[in-house]
């Protein structure tokens, strides 16, 4: 038994002048292609050599990456907005088309697209609804947002003796954030 391997519409050598192997494509409705699928989805292929023979078969989507980077920091007063990538198959370089928010532990902060602002601890999910040729994927990351300093002070002028409780001092505060 030899097997011979040819390239399609050329000719296999020891079989006589016009025998040719003849590869050809279709997609899920029938249409043939211009060359072997690439896509995800549902084809088939007929082989025709002396006889022929068709079988079908499918490209699935590939699954990608999802990376997400958390927001950690210390509380400034702005939300703490997560990034993220998306990488696969095909050169699929994107970023997610949604990030979830939600507090962890003792951290009261409902799911939401919202990304927080208070300190706390917090998880991130990053999604990707898929496409053509990729799958939904998600990724999680946990971070915290910590507590701003927050520095209380005070001046206290001097005084003599008058016999009242009259005392001037000027307290300072610094770092406090609404």
């Amino acid at each position: 038994l030899a097997i011979q391997t040819a390239v399609a519409g050329t000719d296999v050598s020891g079989n006589g002048p016009g025998t040719t192997l003849t590869v050809t494509y279709f997609n899920s409705l029938g249409t043939p292609l211009s060359g072997a699928p690439i896509d995800a989805g549902t084809y088939s292929v007929t082989a025709t050599y002396n006889i022929s023979a068709t079988i079908s078969f499918t490209i699935s989507q590939a699954t990608p990456t999802v990376t997400v980077s958390d927001a950690s920091g210390t509380y400034n007063g702005s939300p703490f907005l997560a990034s993220g990538t998306v990488t696969g198959a095909g050169s699929l370089s994107t970023t997610p088309t949604s990030f979830s928010y939600v507090g962890t532990g003792s951290t009261t902060y409902t799911a939401t697209s919202v990304a927080p602002t208070n300190a706390g601890t917090y998880a991130v999910t990053a999604n990707y609804s898929g496409d053509a040729n990729h799958t939904g994927a998600s990724n999680s990351a946990a971070f915290t947002i910590s507590p701003a300093a927050l520095t209380i002070s005070a001046t206290v002028g001097s005084k003599s003796y008058d016999g009242t409780t009259n005392a001037s001092a000027q307290p300072t505060v610094t770092g406090l954030q609404e």
